[in-house]
């Protein structure tokens, strides 16, 4: 098997204006969910969820591609319930010339090795918009 090229690192606060600049972008944003979608999402709002965040609730990851400095998405698993041991996964190719070329395939893999091996995860799920036809064959590909 061909070594992944992406990665995931945790998020951190000075990442914040650039998933802003993501979750302002139309092309994105049809495909969030709702909450996310009602959310203010400003590089401030961002920093503040980062700061806050609960580990015991979420885990927020950057998505990285080997050779290039910029992350080129967000992915990560919420909803996190560690006593019944089950979440919730997401992830965005927020990145223009990364998305189309099947990268939502090795996120999917880096997420369900997290949930599964290192949080010791029993279940998980996944949503999509009824529009979002790539990430929803991402998701039958990899989980069906």
């Amino acid at each position: 098997m061909p070594k992944s090229l992406l990665s995931l690192r945790k998020v951190r606060v000075n990442d914040a204006p650039l998933i802003a600049k993501w979750y302002k972008d139309k092309n994105n944003v049809k495909y969030m969910s709702t909450v996310v979608r009602c959310m203010k999402n400003t590089p401030l709002s961002l920093r503040k969820e980062i700061k806050e965040s609960d580990s015991n609730y979420e885990r927020m990851f950057m998505v990285l591609k080997k050779g290039k400095k910029q992350p080129i998405g967000q992915a990560g698993i919420d909803e996190l319930n560690l006593y019944d041991k089950r979440g919730e996964i997401f992830f965005l190719i927020g990145d223009k010339e990364e998305q189309g070329k099947g990268y939502g395939k090795e996120i999917l893999k880096l997420l369900l090795k997290e949930a599964f091996e290192k949080l010791k995860l029993h279940s998980l799920f996944a949503t999509a918009t009824v529009n979002n036809l790539p990430s929803i064959k991402t998701l039958e590909e990899i989980l069906i």
